[in-house]
């Protein structure tokens, strides 16, 4: 809408403009129509002398027969029915000698009247007054005769201003007419006035209404109103300061915004009713609100967490609650670790509650593995320990005089010293790949048969000694982008399981093929080991590629696993950018695939 309507700021103006014009025209009107009344008074009056001066000497010839008015009013007054002026001569005490309209002789009528006692005084006087008679006003001149004191007569003309009050009421009603003309005038300049201040007030509102929207490069001008220009260049000094102003505040947001999204703990602000002011990334992930809008609702609402709201329920009533840590549910529960702290205002006021979550899944997987890898491996540690030691004690007990005995002995010791090795080697291996993922990896294009063929090589005697047929399937054509020994060592702990855990008489495939890139993943090179063994149960196979995972421990054992080839395997793979899935069922044998960035 406007900033304002036509009628408001032009009734403003007009009003101020109506009054005082009015107020102009009035003492105007007034002045003038005085100017003129007093100008037609001085011309009656100089008419009036002028007839007197004219009638003097022809007065005073008669004034010997003043007895006889008859004769008097003849003389003198011949004609005079033909003008406006009333022509009548007086004794010096007043009374009528003679009258142009036939007043009686002898009347004294005139006897108190200002002017005629006036003339009696040998002045030429006269009045203004209202006329019985004529009702209207009508000016008097009496002149002594002759101009001498005491007159023997006094002459009195008299002329009523009916002209001149109808010449007035024409001059007023002119100057209405061009009072009117200018107020006219002047409403018209004003409505324009009005209307070009209300286009530039307009203008400056939907600028200011641009700024407001924030386009901050919005600044204020004006076409007509120079008076304007103060105000605008204040308006545009504040923009600008309003702009800077702005400008840092959101660069402030901005950076705050970065750091909270950046951080890796879930960050959960709260009111005092517990409705949510702000989350960020990584508690919207954890609480599975990803995507949705949950400010101003109830946490409680949003987040069916039991644990979490106990959490904050404890930490609204006491701002000083320790730590706690707890499982958050959803499809991938994970473990949190919670703290919360006070929201307080620029005053100092408590306004809200805040909880950082911390995402300590991996960490108390991390040291349930780390607890279970040392119990793992002071188990495998202690067995063939256990073995050496009894052997030994044994051997030392009952001497080498049962030569057969005891080189049985010793060869049980020198089969537990080597698994023992075994054991030691392996973790050393996988610290070696560890610290690979950290560090650069030597790497170059590799013929997959190559490789291929040195682990058959390998493996074919092992496998000849079962009975196990052990097959190639590969292009010759095929290269990939790997550490060739460590390559050679992965597939060969798939072929050496394969073959330790197949029955007798069976084979084993190991096969490779090149899988094309996709959209989010590059060409890779799958090397395929295929048994024919017993299988692997379903809730074996996320946990296979653990470290000292056994399905069958006691078979494990008895085969002289160290419970650590797979967990080599799988960082193998991950350390060149490739992983390792297994697939396989109870009585249909098993398929490790092991995929590696091609060349």
């Amino acid at each position: 809408m406007p900033l304002m309507g036509p009628r408001p700021l032009f009734r403003k103006l007009a009003l101020g403009l109506l009054l005082v014009q009015t107020a102009i025209a009035a003492a105007g009107g007034w002045w003038a129509m005085d100017r003129l009344r007093e100008h037609e008074r001085d011309s009656a009056r100089a008419m009036l002398l002028h007839s007197v001066d004219l009638l003097r000497p022809r007065v005073e010839p008669l004034l010997d027969s003043l007895d006889d008015p008859a004769a008097l009013h003849d003389h003198l007054f011949a004609g005079a029915a033909a003008t406006s002026i009333r022509m009548t001569l007086l004794t010096p005490d007043g009374r009528i000698l003679a009258d142009s309209l036939a007043a009686p002789a002898g009347d004294d009528r005139y006897a108190q009247l200002a002017e005629v006692t006036g003339a009696a005084g040998g002045e030429v006087s006269w009045r203004i007054r209202t006329s019985r008679r004529l009702e209207t006003e009508a000016i008097s001149l009496a002149a002594p005769i002759p101009e001498a004191s005491p007159p023997r007569a006094i002459l009195r003309l008299s002329m009523p201003l009916a002209a001149a009050a109808a010449w007035e009421n024409q001059a007023r009603l002119a100057i209405l007419l061009g009072a009117g003309l200018i107020i006219g005038v002047s409403l018209a300049g004003a409505l324009l006035a009005s209307r070009w201040l209300r286009a530039d007030l307009e203008k400056l509102q939907r600028q200011a209404l641009t700024l407001r929207a924030g386009e901050l490069q919005t600044r204020f001008t004006t076409s007509v109103a120079a008076e304007l220009l103060p105000l605008i260049d204040s308006l545009n000094k504040t923009a600008d300061r309003f702009t800077g102003q702005v400008g840092a505040l959101q660069a402030h947001r901005n950076q705050l915004e970065a750091i909270l999204q950046s951080m890796d703990g879930g960050v959960i602000a709260l009111d005092l009713q517990q409705q949510v002011l702000r989350l960020n990334r990584a508690a919207e992930r954890m609480l599975g609100l990803v995507g949705r809008d949950v400010r101003g609702r109830l946490l409680q609402e949003v987040a069916r967490q039991p644990e979490l709201n106990k959490f904050v329920e404890r930490a609204m009533s006491d701002p000083a609650l320790p730590s706690g840590e707890f499982e958050l549910s959803g499809t991938s529960p994970i473990t949190v670790r919670a703290a919360s702290g006070s929201l307080r205002d620029a005053d100092g006021q408590r306004v809200g509650l805040l909880v950082v979550l911390s995402d300590v899944t991996q960490l108390r997987r991390l040291e349930t593995m780390r607890t279970d890898f040392a119990s793992n491996v002071s188990h495998e540690l202690r067995t063939p320990i256990t073995n050496i030691k009894g052997y030994l004690e044994t051997l030392l007990e009952m001497g080498l005089d049962n030569r057969g005995q005891a080189m049985r002995f010793i060869e049980t010791i020198a089969r537990n010293a080597d698994r023992l090795g075994a054991i030691v080697e392996d973790m050393l291996t996988l610290t070696r790949l560890e610290r690979s993922e950290e560090e650069s990896l030597v790497v170059a294009s590799t013929p997959v048969a190559e490789v291929l063929d040195s682990v058959m090589g390998q493996m074919r005697p092992v496998a000849e000694a079962k009975q196990i047929r052990l097959e190639r399937r590969s292009p010759k054509a095929l290269f990939f982008m790997v550490n060739g020994p460590l390559v050679e060592q992965a597939a060969a702990n798939l072929v050496s399981n394969a073959i330790k855990y197949s029955p007798e008489g069976t084979r084993v495939v190991i096969s490779a093929m090149a899988v094309p890139a996709t959209h989010d993943t590059p060409a890779m090179i799958e090397v395929t080991v295929m048994d024919e063994g017993p299988g692997i149960a379903q809730e074996h196979l996320e946990r296979i590629f653990e470290r000292f995972y056994r399905v069958d421990k006691a078979r494990s054992r008895e085969q002289g696993g160290t419970g650590l080839g797979l967990a080599i395997v799988k960082h193998i793979a991950l350390v060149h950018g490739g992983r390792v899935e297994a697939e396989s069922a109870i009585g249909k044998g098993s398929n490790f695939r092991l995929l590696l960035p091609a060349s």
